[in-house]
């Protein structure tokens, strides 16, 4: 395996993940290795694996439902007002 150094680290940033290792019973060293791997998952995904669906966890996934209650919110929006153009 490989090492990877990162220099100036904030200090408040440290002591987070310092606490975040602690609740875990783990160390930084492996609590870092774990948010790498979990920021990269997918990277290496094939394509017989399926779609990438990494932006689910952000966005969440909208049913029908969220999608009419949308449209119905930005009303009008979608559409161009000619004389705002001239």
């Amino acid at each position: 395996m490989n090492d990877i150094l990162v220099r100036n680290i904030d200090d408040a940033i440290h002591a987070r993940r310092k606490r975040e290792a602690d609740a875990a019973s783990v160390g930084v060293n492996a609590l870092m290795q774990q948010l790498i791997r979990s920021g990269f998952s997918g990277l290496d995904r094939s394509a017989a694996e399926g779609p990438n669906l990494d932006l689910d966890r952000l966005a969440g996934r909208w049913t029908e439902r969220h999608e009419a209650a949308f449209f119905a919110t930005i009303g009008s929006l979608p559409e161009i007002d000619e004389a705002s153009w001239r």
